[in-house]
């Protein structure tokens, strides 16, 4: 796992100190740290809590916060998460007057944006002014006043189905007139039964397989075991017994911290072990608990 001091993406030089990103236009300040800002998270039933975020480990998939009501530490999963706003807004900077590159600084007018949640959690929608999209979710940035101030937004990836910002295509279409709204309505209609569809009904649906091979697949599927973590290595001789009973006890304590991380940070395994070697060698789905 990544030192939750010094948070940064997977994407990013492991050197270099990751900044929270602010909307991609000249008029607005570079990103920084986010080490040390007042927060709010938001879980997934939308409760939210004030607290002061620490540190940021996108490639463990967790973040590091101070609870303002507890004043106690924690780590909390992003899964775990429908968003993260930094407190304290930031503003636009002011051109000089008669500078003629005014028109560069001035950000464009807020979108219109749309999330559609995962596990039928609904939508967000809001506006933002620009969006900086990642592997690890969508970070928006929601007007705030007239003087161009924007709240920073985080919601990561787990946490929603599809991402939309600005006209829909169907409403750039109806005001282009290259459509009528009876067409449109009819695509909306045959777009929704295709997401409710399993992906085996359309296999099937397009010919890709024959029903017995679905059916061959689907028995197989239903005979996979499904094996824990700490049996799947101790089966791989990664770890000992003796390793998986410690970090079971320890677990009992840190129930915020998965079995598999809890034997990373011992060292008695690697990450890499612990991610791919599973998978590819056990050949059978794995929970971590």
């Amino acid at each position: 796992m990544s030192d939750l001091s010094e948070p940064s993406p997977s994407t990013a030089q492991a050197s270099a100190p990751w900044r929270w990103p602010t909307p991609p236009y000249a008029g607005y300040p570079a990103g920084e740290s986010p080490v040390g800002a007042a927060c709010e998270i938001e879980g997934l039933t939308s409760a939210a809590i004030g607290a002061t975020l620490l540190a940021m480990d996108f490639a463990a998939g967790l973040i590091r916060v101070r609870v303002h009501a507890t004043r106690s530490d924690m780590s909390l999963r992003l899964a775990q998460l429908r968003r993260i706003t930094l407190t304290a807004p930031i503003a636009a900077q002011q051109p000089a007057a008669g500078d003629p590159h005014a028109n560069l600084l001035a950000p464009p007018a807020a979108a219109e944006y749309r999330l559609r949640l995962a596990h039928g959690g609904g939508t967000l929608t809001g506006k933002s002014v620009g969006h900086v999209a990642t592997e690890h979710g969508v970070f928006l940035f929601p007007p705030q006043d007239e003087l161009e101030r924007v709240q920073r937004v985080f919601v990561p990836k787990s946490s929603y189905a599809d991402f939309e910002i600005g006209p829909r295509i169907g409403e750039v279409l109806l005001e282009q007139r290259a459509v009528t709204p009876e067409q449109v309505a009819q695509a909306v209609a045959e777009q929704t039964a295709l997401r409710t569809r399993k992906l085996g009904e359309l296999l099937l649906a397009q010919r890709i397989v024959l029903p017995a091979q679905l059916l061959e697949a689907i028995d197989q599927q239903a005979r996979m075991p499904v094996v824990r973590i700490g049996e799947a290595l101790v089966a791989l001789n990664l770890i000992t017994p003796a390793q998986l009973q410690h970090a079971l006890e320890q677990q009992k304590s840190e129930r915020s911290i998965p079995l598999g991380e809890l034997l990373v940070r011992a060292g008695h395994v690697s990450r890499h072990d612990l991610q791919h070697a599973l998978a590819r060698k056990m050949g059978y789905p794995v929970v971590d608990t």
